[in-house]
């Protein structure tokens, strides 16, 4: 890992400078939300007694599924967080914990916690004033379940160990590495959705040693496969947006489902051989 980190490093050039607290938010992603409907009188438990945040649960309705979404920061607080910020200008949230931070955006489709990127399917969102996210999507950063009863309007939250295992931990640093890599110089001037679909499809690659490599960096430098291998682009440092794209298909996001190619062109081998999934913005995937 050592060796190709160096080797990486002696041909970067440094296009971008990147910071985790500045950049444009991403597009979200296909969940066509029509609706936002409040459930009154809901009442919210925490290992049995009761809490109350600062707003009412929301549940979000779409054309596909829906989430009840809880304000951020009050749920942090009950569940431990030492300093809350609210950042109206940017509208993000920060949340920190004895050990690590919470930190989400209005209009972001992930939060992230620990130094991991969660995904929140349908965005996190400012509703009368406060920024609200998917409960699943917390309760995964902080190791909790909950159970809700739609009838009874009650959500039962049970703590676990208050903390998700870290990003140094749960992601592979070298498949980090060169998965974020890929992604900046295939997509990098596709919206989000598109570069999680980038990565999405080197790992099903990864997924398929019977047709290709069975690691990240043997995918994309597989012979004759990847362009940017070829012109070189590769080796040119990823914007942040494309560190939690990749991050997020580590994770298990999938908006290509289980494509194994992608082209710009639909005229091409897989146009003429392979069944196409779907289009976003500028790539065709196909499985």
């Amino acid at each position: 890992m050592k060796k190709r980190l160096i080797t990486a490093a002696l041909c970067f050039i440094l296009l971008v400078s990147f910071s985790f607290s500045a950049f444009a938010a991403p597009t979200v992603l296909r969940k066509n939300v029509t609706s936002v409907a409040v459930k009154d009188a809901t009442a919210v438990t925490l290992d049995g007694e009761k809490v109350r945040f600062e707003a009412e649960p929301v549940k979000i309705s779409s054309s596909i599924d829906s989430d009840i979404y809880v304000p951020m920061l009050s749920f942090c607080e009950i569940m431990g967080a030492k300093v809350l910020k609210w950042d109206e200008e940017s509208q993000s949230a920060l949340a920190v914990f004895r050990e690590f931070a919470i930190d989400a955006s209005a209009g972001d489709v992930y939060i992230t916690a620990n130094g991991r990127c969660l995904y929140a399917e349908y965005g996190c969102r400012v509703i009368d004033g406060v920024l609200m996210v998917q409960l699943s999507t917390l309760c995964k950063a902080l190791d909790a379940v909950y159970e809700i009863d739609m009838e009874a309007k009650t959500i039962d939250i049970i703590s676990g160990a208050g903390i998700i295992m870290s990003g140094d931990e749960f992601y592979d640093e070298e498949d980090l590495f060169w998965l974020a890599r890929i992604i900046w110089a295939e997509s990098g001037n596709q919206c989000f959705e598109g570069q999680i679909a980038v990565g999405n499809v080197v790992l099903n690659r990864v997924n398929n040693p019977n047709r290709f490599p069975n690691d990240v960096y043997g995918v994309i430098f597989q012979s004759g496969q990847f362009e940017p291998v070829m012109n070189g682009t590769v080796y040119n440092n990823p914007t942040e947006e494309c560190w939690a794209a990749a991050k997020l298909a580590l994770e298990g996001v999938r908006p290509v489902g289980d494509c194994l190619y992608f082209a710009a062109i639909y005229d091409c081998w897989a146009g003429n051989n392979r069944v196409l999934y779907r289009r976003i913005e500028g790539h065709y995937f196909w499985l």
